[in-house]
């Protein structure tokens, strides 16, 4: 029993981690002045509750506090992390020029608040923080709040802008991610190493690949597994596992894609004595790159009596 965990630690150890959510973003314009982005995970939770507006409302109460430590011809950056941090930092040093019809405005250089609370991230862009001060920023966001629309399951970077205590959506500027759900077919090649011997195989799968938020979110799939084992140069014998399996995809801060996989499989075809009759295998796999993929594997043969583990590096066509 102790040798059975040993190998089922040894399957789960490299697939311990954390996925990131794809975020939405909600861009605000105040009077042409202040520009506010709210991003989250899924923007119809704005909705749910006044989240947004009370972390805008506690930062503006803490700005006069620290308004006197912020310079005018200096861009800064104040980070505020509700009821435990506030922190002052320099920012990029760029003047920012408003294009108009007949001129360049020169708008001067840009502060920025960045706030967080529960999921959310909220950045004020303005060239002179101390202005916000003198506008409800706590209302103007939860207008917004209420005119945005109904739930998506695609991902959404919504516009508005607020011009005389109005909420205006700017339709040009909106934007959906729309990739349907599919069905693919594919293949691809791997070695594997068990009972210390080296096999090269070939696999065929049915995908079900899912999406949301105009990303891949995950796939289920069935596929099967040809395992070439080479005894000598004269003989191959060749075992066959099917197996169904599911994969869920995250992004990294690059926006690579990459997914933590479950599979189970059932060896349906063999040959040679490299395997038993009724051999089951269970496999957690982690994708390196778009095109290698990591798996660790245990094997259960004689009614889940005997078990002995096995890894695998795929290589996608």
């Amino acid at each position: 029993m102790k040798k059975t965990w040993i190998y089922l630690v040894a399957v789960l150890f490299p697939f311990i981690g954390i996925c990131q959510q794809i975020p939405d973003s909600v861009t605000v314009f105040i009077d042409n002045r202040i520009e506010v982005v709210i991003e989250l995970d899924d923007y119809i939770k704005l909705k749910e509750n006044n989240d947004a507006a009370t972390i805008v409302k506690k930062f503006q109460a803490q700005l006069p506090k620290i308004i006197n430590e912020l310079q005018l011809d200096k861009s800064e950056i104040v980070t505020y992390i509700n009821d435990s941090l506030l922190t002052i930092e320099d920012g990029e040093q760029r003047k920012v020029f408003l294009n108009t019809e007949s001129s360049l405005i020169n708008t001067g250089v840009r502060d920025k608040a960045i706030l967080r609370y529960k999921g959310l991230e909220i950045t004020i862009s303005t060239n002179d923080l101390e202005i916000i001060l003198d506008i409800d920023m706590a209302k103007c966001v939860q207008m917004v709040v209420d005119s945005l629309p109904e739930k998506s399951r695609l991902s959404r970077s919504l516009f508005f802008q607020i011009i005389d205590s109005k909420v205006i959506e700017i339709d040009g500027q909106n934007r959906k991610n729309s990739y349907n759900d599919v069905l693919a077919l594919q293949m691809g090649t791997g070695i594997s190493l068990l009972k210390n011997t080296s096999l090269v195989d070939l696999t065929f799968s049915m995908d079900f690949i899912f999406y949301k938020k105009g990303k891949i979110s995950h796939n289920g799939y069935v596929s099967t597994n040809l395992m070439y084992d080479f005894v000598n140069n004269r003989e191959m014998n060749i075992n066959t596992f099917l197996n169904i399996g599911y994969r869920s995809y995250y992004f990294n801060k690059e926006d690579e894609e990459h997914f933590v996989g479950l599979e189970f499989g059932y060896l349906v075809s063999r040959q040679g004595d490299l395997f038993d009759k009724n051999t089951f295998r269970f496999g957690l796999s982690k994708s390196i790159n778009s095109h290698f993929t990591f798996s660790s594997q245990l094997y259960m043969e004689d009614n889940f009596k005997r078990f002995y583990p096995g890894v695998r590096l795929d290589i996608k066509f």
